[in-house]
């Protein structure tokens, strides 16, 4: 019986050196390469990241965006450095706090765009829309350095603030965006920053105004804010009141002609018992400010009825007479502090 065949088998041959090294060589070139196109990558991703935040934050609109972020935050102090301007002289109720927040509010829909641009000197247009109407405000801007070296630094080219110009002949004070204000002499100034939107009001006892609302947009605008004063609610009622009680005394007299009174009845015959008078129709009375002291009280027409009992003296017989007076009220009203007088003609 045959031995079984021995099985064959290759010799085990080291590798090449030159082949091992060529290998290992150009799994190196692979590893340098991805290492070399990560770099590249990661400075491509970096200065991309360097050159959006250098455009978007630290570009021209940058620090306009940054002033309209202090508007809106009612900082004052912040927005005047932003423009690079001192405090300035008058009266800065209106440069800080509620009035500059108010100001702000009315703003929406903002955006920023660089409409010129020349070497380190450029101008911010800040377009926003205001009660449905697109406008908007230009701010010059220059470059002053860099931060840090990598980021580019501008500044706003601001020379002065507008001033809002308040006028109210006859009173002391005022409101401007719901802050008390001294109105020296009915007139009065007060720098403001822009754009904002700015409303007077005047309100007392004895005078309101109708609001005044004005939209300051750039430095160069003087805003006007002229108000006319006109009687309050309440000092119309104090003269209604007073007329009303005035009419009330002369119904009350017993008499075809109550003495003082806009009306009376001509009658020739013969009056048995009382005489009544009451009023059916009251005047509307239209006042109107002449000055800070008088106002002005338009005629104005009512009407008294009368009822009585006539006698004939020759029958004995009697009548209800009952008659409609068409009366004309006249008169003035004098204002002191806080209060107001009728003088019936």
């Amino acid at each position: 019986m045959s031995s079984p065949r021995t099985a064959q088998h290759k010799p085990h041959l080291p590798k090449h050196p030159v082949a091992e090294y060529r290998s290992a060589h150009s799994a190196l070139e692979r590893i340098l390469a991805w290492w070399a196109i990560s770099i590249l990558a990661s400075v491509l991703l970096v200065s991309g990241a360097l050159y959006a935040t250098n455009k978007m934050v630290y570009g021209p609109t940058g620090q306009v965006s940054e002033y309209f972020r202090a508007l809106r935050e009612g900082n004052g102090s912040h927005a005047l450095a932003l423009l690079n301007l001192p405090s300035p002289e008058g009266d800065g109720s209106l440069l800080d706090g509620e009035p500059m927040r108010r100001a702000y509010a009315p703003l929406s829909n903002l955006r920023y765009e660089v409409v010129s641009s020349e070497g380190d000197e450029a101008v911010v247009r800040a377009f926003y829309t205001v009660n449905g109407t697109e406008n908007h405000s230009d701010f010059p801007v220059h470059r002053v350095g860099t931060h840090w070296g990598f980021f580019d630094k501008w500044a706003i080219d601001a020379h002065e603030l507008p001033q809002l110009q308040v006028s109210i002949a006859g009173v002391q004070a005022a409101t401007v965006n719901n802050r008390k204000v001294a109105v020296d002499q009915g007139a009065a100034s007060f720098p403001v920053f822009y754009p904002g939107v700015y409303t007077t009001t005047y309100d007392s006892s004895v005078y309101t105004t109708a609001p005044k609302t004005v939209l300051v947009d750039s430095a160069a605008e003087l805003p006007q804010a002229k108000l006319a004063l006109t009687p309050a609610e309440g000092a119309q009622q104090k003269v209604n009141t007073q007329v009303h009680e005035y009419l009330e005394t002369c119904v009350s007299k017993n008499t075809l002609y109550p003495a003082g009174c806009p009306f009376s009845f001509d009658f020739a015959g013969r009056v048995q018992g009382a005489v009544t008078w009451k009023i059916t129709r009251e005047p509307t009375l239209s006042l109107t400010v002449k000055d800070e002291s008088t106002w002005s009280l338009s005629a104005a027409e009512g009407t008294a009825q009368i009822s009585f009992t006539q006698l004939d003296l020759y029958s004995g017989k009697t009548q209800v007479i009952t008659r409609d007076v068409p009366f004309k009220f006249t008169g003035a009203v004098s204002v002191e502090t806080s209060d107001v007088h009728v003088t019936i003609f």
